[in-house]
């Protein structure tokens, strides 16, 4: 959005903030406050119901679980009995459940009770009968000497016959109820095993065990007979609270588990989270007071802030046109420009709203036309923001460069509807810059210049001693002093060393060769190398082959480093092919991973011996050959950003460096000096 249209909306949202927008938002608050109360007291009906339905549906799961956990309880005692019979044994099995406390035995009308329990000789006489008037069952409870209550059961399907005793095992109740430890079991809530005689074989509420209640005659018992396994409310036939129960039948037994819950304690738990909403519509309805108090106060200071910053818009226009700042946005749908003010005497466009692309880039030379195109679809298809330059060509104008950073603006869907840019004009500081370089580049070359004289000096002395050394090391080491001549070899290496710490400084200078703000044209360094070398190879024929394409023409750095680096290793290829052999050399430029160009260089002479390190100081294949060409072309391509290493073609040499990348278009060219 430009400065004008935000200056424009200012000026309209102060018309509207005008006194009687107060009184819309006091009724919009009450409107609020009623809905908010109607949907609170909705919600509170609804969680009461909801809290109610998941209770009776958890306790109809949970007397589920518990008619489960009976049923193999009785499979457990069956296969008990089933080892009992088979084995003839009196001794229960080592796994066998703690609370299987005692084994009694039935054959032919006589019962004979194990040691592991005793009973009075009252409470024998009711097992007795209770045991020979009935076959596979959990018999209410007896007590036992001791005081305890014991229940008894027996295998509803046994392998007894009539030459073995029917075997009857001695349980706690406890042993139907441990499925309350593992499942959640809150104040209020029961479980209990009933016999359909109605007398209860196992009960446990909260934290309370029990057993042979009489339930006969209780509404439990009635709903049991309408309804073996089903669900109801009402009071509990102990307690008298109203309570949900739920129960399921176990026929083979003659025994229902039931599941019992407090209707009270699921009101409580209703209540407690109506309380919560109650009180979240309170502090909602304080929070929409003070608000309501903070917005009215607000507007009566928005049409004040407005007016301050529909005047500070203005006196950002008039910065932005002394200061050469401007912004535009780009419709992505319609293709045009909506131009900022201050923009539109630069672009030649003073009285146009929204232009074209093309009128917009009238005033623009070829390249930038070219380039904003470029960059407004990169922009539109990858949605990252990206920064460029533009050259203003307008007929009787000098001719100016203008910095772009422009940015995407996304539609709800995600989708690039608009492009948002600041405009700058950079002419000042491009001059500025350009001169400064220049400058830059006459100190670097008086001090290239001193810095070879220096080294000039500096290797003629140590050169000297050392051809002095060993040419005394040769004559003594002649007339058989050998350690002498060890000695004077040992003192002409320490010349050598200092040679090459000599050489070592020298190359730590030309690092800061070179203006990184400089970008020169890698076709251009070709040929003008290609020219150079025809200056000393004139009657040697060569041929070298250039080919890039738009994205890897231009790279950073200066001409003059490009230029070494290309006519050490062109000269490098020319005088290892052969005086009888031309020379064909074979350069590509081509955009690698990270904003780089590599450049490679491949030769049609016998390679390069890759044994040692050719980028090494003084290594050389050459037998007149110092070692310095190469290491000194490593150095200027490091020092211009980049790497340089061997390849390994299938014949030939070949060189590979990288160069850092600036904008370029496609070409291609031949260069030889026939």
């Amino acid at each position: 959005m430009t400065t004008e249209m935000v200056e424009q909306r200012a000026v309209d949202a102060d018309k509207i903030w005008s006194d009687w927008s107060q009184w819309l938002a006091i009724l919009g608050a009450l409107i609020a406050i009623g809905l908010i109360v109607f949907a609170v007291s909705g919600q509170v009906n609804s969680i009461r119901s909801a809290i109610l339905s998941d209770a009776i549906e958890r306790n109809q799961f949970r007397v589920a679980m518990f008619e489960k956990f009976v049923q193999l309880g009785f499979d457990n005692l069956e296969a008990e009995i089933a080892y009992l019979e088979r084995s003839n044994s009196s001794s229960l099995l080592k796994e066998a459940d703690d609370d299987i406390i005692g084994v009694i035995r039935e054959r032919s009308g006589q019962i004979s009770f194990g040691q592991e329990v005793s009973f009075s000789r009252s409470q024998t006489d009711k097992i007795e009968r209770y045991v020979l008037s009935h076959s596979g069952f959990l018999s209410p409870p007896f007590e036992t000497i001791d005081g305890k209550k014991v229940l008894f059961f027996s295998a509803n399907k046994g392998t007894a016959g009539r030459s073995q005793p029917r075997v009857i095992l001695v349980v706690r109740p406890d042993y139907f109820l441990r499925f309350a430890d593992e499942t959640e079991f809150a104040r209020g809530d029961l479980i209990s095993l009933i016999g359909l005689d109605g007398i209860t074989r196992a009960r446990r509420t909260f934290d309370q065990i029990s057993t042979g209640e009489d339930l006969s005659g209780a509404l439990v018992m009635e709903q049991q007979q309408k309804e073996p396994d089903g669900t109801y409310e009402g009071a509990n036939g102990l307690t008298g609270e109203q309570s949900v129960f739920s129960h399921r039948r176990i026929e083979d037994y003659a025994v229902f588990a039931t599941s019992g819950l407090e209707i009270d304690r699921v009101n409580e738990e209703a209540r407690a989270q109506s309380r919560f909403h109650w009180i979240m519509l309170a502090i909602a309805l304080l929070i929409i007071v003070v608000a309501l108090w903070v917005v009215v106060r607000v507007l009566r200071q928005q049409r004040l802030h407005l007016r301050l910053l529909s005047k500070s818009l203005k006196r950002l226009q008039d910065s932005q046109r002394l200061g050469g700042i401007g912004d535009w946005e780009f419709d992505v749908e319609s293709q045009t420009f909506t131009i900022s003010e201050s923009l539109k005497d630069a672009y030649g466009l003073r009285d146009d709203v929204e232009v074209s692309i093309d009128k917009f880039s009238s005033s623009l030379d070829d390249e930038s036309k070219h380039l904003l195109r470029k960059e407004l679809y990169e922009v539109m298809t990858f949605g990252h923001p990206r920064s460029f330059e533009l050259t203003l060509s307008r007929p009787g104008h000098e001719q100016s460069v203008r910095e772009i950073v422009v940015g995407p603006q996304y539609s709800s869907s995600g989708q690039v509807v608009m492009l948002g840019a600041i405009d700058r004009d950079i002419t000042r500081e491009r001059k500025i810059g350009a001169l400064r370089a220049r400058l830059s580049v006459l100190s670097r070359l008086d001090a290239m210049s001193a810095l070879a004289a220096t080294i000039a000096h500096e290797l003629s002395q140590p050169l000297s001693a050392a051809r002095a050394l060993l040419t005394a090391a040769n004559k003594v080491l002649r007339d058989g002093e050998t350690e002498r001549a060890l000695t004077l070899c040992e003192q002409s290496h320490s010349q050598l060393r200092f040679m090459s710490e000599i050489v070592s400084n020298a190359r730590s200078e030309l690092q800061s060769w070179g203006d990184a703000d400089e970008t020169f044209e890698i076709g251009e360094a070709v040929v003008r190398t290609k020219e150079l070398l025809g200056n000393f190879y004139g009657a040697k024929q060569f041929k070298i082959h250039f080919e890039n394409d738009r994205h890897s023409q231009f790279a950073r750095g200066s001409l003059s480093q490009a230029k070494q680096v290309f006519f050490n290793l062109f000269k490098n290829s020319i005088e290892a092919s052969g005086s009888d052999v031309r020379c064909e050399i074979f350069v590509r430029a081509e955009p690698v991973i990270g904003g780089m160009i590599q450049v490679t260089v491949k030769d049609n002479g016998p390679g390069v011996d890759i044994g040692g390190d050719p980028f090494a100081l003084f290594a050389s294949n050459k037998r007149d050959g110092l070692g310095l060409g190469m290491a000194i072309t490593k150095t200027v391509v490091e020092a211009l950003g980049g790497e340089i290493w061997i390849g390994r073609p299938e014949e030939g040499a070949t060189i590979c460096f990288t160069l850092q990348a600036a904008p370029a278009h496609y070409g291609r060219l031949e260069v030889s000096n026939r």
